[in-house]
């Protein structure tokens, strides 16, 4: 009987970005399942491999059809949605699954439109007496809490780890718990239950009574869970220190990057005994322990899988711990990629210090440095993807300002060449209430790609600087500087008695002439004085005589 390698994920969500679906989760497993299996088979491996008790909880599946253009995740809910999923060559199928409780809705929830709070993490307690009590500990699913085109799915983690024991439930009253950002009566109601299917361990406890637990803790994300488009703040993903048979990494340099950090905060070391395209092995630094892992990569993808994994280690501390050698750029770099969330100005030498406090390790001001450089890549994004979403932000630019102006120009291969934008206030404001004289310069933006910030300012009547137009360019040359005056004569027009201040650039007079053939086109005294100070030297005289000719009103 013919098998496929079977992808699960769970314990996340589906995210889109410019129509393009992916699933983010925090635990993942593969298995070889019979392509002839059907719907109820695979669902019965699904509750399998997770654990999942089906008489508490409903599992639904979701998964991304393979079409020539970007397509929304569709559900899987008969055998002719398995039959397609399986049938399916040269790839192996992803299954995502999403958690749903049994046999309760919340009345407070129930005939309310739903809405998902990125501020879950703001939870406070509220008790409120009046409500009826009832025997059950519930927490309102994410489901009852969201509805988008994006399918949103309840964390199976929360379920499996997070009952945080409460010795002394007051099960008098129901607990409430409001949100920042939510009106009084929008809130999670919570009850009490005797019977849960899983304990704080991850164990399961299938059908028999145990201690009183509160799911509330792992229902609260920890800080920068999420990314808000509304607030603009980037969050990086959360790291898990999960190590174990079976368990999933997109790639060999995730599972490197997770053993490493696992290694860190255990305070051991470890060798690489073999690593190269397909297997990944490594063992403790001390030579007889018996601490090891081994991973493969699975056929066909890019995942790499945990096969093997001994966690005892049987050599002492002080023998696996003379120094970290796993403290590598990278490693640091994703330990405190969280502290970068909040915009803190987190410095190489205060990197230096919290490494040598938290784990006792020394390293120099260049690893430092290089960490900070890779976490801000890991919370900020890289240059090369802030680029690769010019567009997009030109668009919300024009939807949040109407009237704005934005152009974008690539080369024959899409590459970026030149950018524009004139917010709609700043033409409005030149235009009604500012003298026609403006100032144009550029500067050299730094980082790996370079390039130039075209700057377009002038005056308003309290002598403040009056911000007009930007631009970016590959570099300072001719047909950059005359695409941006010509995106600029496009958005002021031809105005009377108009005045251009620049420098003596070349480039930036040719480009005056062309697009601005009627204006009065002048050099900036400032840098006439640093052009003349470069040739004859730092002469006070000389200055003082040049600054009261250049200040001279003459009649033309």
């Amino acid at each position: 009987m013919e098998s496929v390698h079977l992808v699960l994920n769970w314990g996340g969500e589906w995210k889109s970005h410019h129509g393009e679906y992916w699933y983010e989760g925090r635990r993942a497993k593969a298995f070889d399942f019979s392509r002839d299996s059907n719907y109820d088979q695979l669902l019965d491996k699904v509750y399998n491999v997770t654990g999942i008790d089906r008489d508490h909880y409903r599992v639904s599946m979701t998964t991304l059809p393979q079409t020539f253009h970007p397509s929304m995740p569709i559900e899987i809910v008969d055998d002719e949605d398995v039959a397609l999923l399986l049938r399916r060559e040269n790839v192996d199928p992803l299954v995502c699954i999403s958690v749903k409780e049994i046999g309760y809705e919340s009345p407070e929830m129930k005939h309310k439109p739903s809405e998902f709070s990125h501020n879950l993490h703001h939870a406070t307690p509220r008790h409120e007496s009046h409500h009826t009590h009832k025997r059950n500990i519930h927490v309102s699913t994410m489901d009852e809490f969201q509805r988008s085109d994006v399918p949103k799915v309840a964390c199976l983690d929360d379920i499996r780890e997070g009952f945080t024991p409460i010795a002394n439930i007051d099960t008098s009253h129901p607990r409430h718990f409001s949100f920042q950002g939510t009106t009084s009566n929008q809130h999670i109601l919570v009850h009490d239950e005797t019977r849960l299917p899983f304990n704080y361990n991850g164990e399961r406890v299938p059908n028999r009574y145990h201690e009183q637990f509160a799911n509330v803790q792992r229902l609260v994300p920890p800080p920068c869970a999420f990314y808000s488009i509304n607030s603009g703040e980037v969050a990086p993903r959360p790291v898990t220190m999960r190590l174990e048979v079976g368990e999933l990494f997109p790639s060999k340099k995730h599972l490197q990057s997770q053993v490493g950090s696992y290694a860190l905060a255990n305070r051991f070391q470890i060798r690489v005994f073999k690593s190269d395209t397909t297997r990944y092995q490594v063992r403790c630094i001390v030579e007889d322990c018996n601490w090891r892992l081994r991973a493969a990569k699975v056929h066909n993808s890019d995942y790499f899988q945990i096969r093997k994994f001994d966690n005892q280690h049987t050599c002492s501390t002080e023998a696996r711990f003379p120094h970290q050698r796993q403290a590598s750029a990278r490693v640091i770099g994703e330990h405190i990629q969280e502290k970068f969330c909040d915009h803190r100005l987190y410095k190489p030498k205060e990197i230096i210090h919290d490494m040598q406090r938290e784990f006792g390790i020394s390293c120099n001001y260049h690893k430092g440095y290089r960490a900070r450089h890779i976490a801000l890549e890991e919370v900020q994004g890289t240059p090369v993807e802030s680029y690769s979403i010019f567009p997009s932000y030109l668009y919300m630019l024009e939807q949040a300002n109407p009237g704005t102006v934005t152009d974008l120009h690539t080369d024959s291969s899409n590459r970026f060449m030149y950018m524009f934008f004139c917010l709609k206030a700043c033409i409005d404001g030149f235009l009604s209430s500012i003298i026609p004289v403006i100032a144009i310069d550029r500067m050299f933006l730094k980082g790996p790609h370079r390039g130039v910030l075209f700057v377009d300012v002038c005056m308003d009547g309290n002598d403040q600087i009056f911000p007009l137009a930007f631009g970016v360019g590959d570099s300072e040359t001719n047909e950059a500087w005359e695409w941006f005056l010509t995106r600029l004569h496009k958005v002021v027009g031809e105005v009377d008695d108009f005045v251009i201040v620049s420098d003596r650039k070349d480039s930036i007079t040719t480009g005056v002439e062309k697009v601005f053939p009627n204006s009065f086109h002048g050099a900036c005294a400032v840098h006439l004085e640093r052009n003349m100070v470069g040739h004859y030297g730092r002469n006070k005289a000389l200055k003082q005589y040049f600054r009261r000719a250049a200040r001279v009103y003459r009649e033309s």
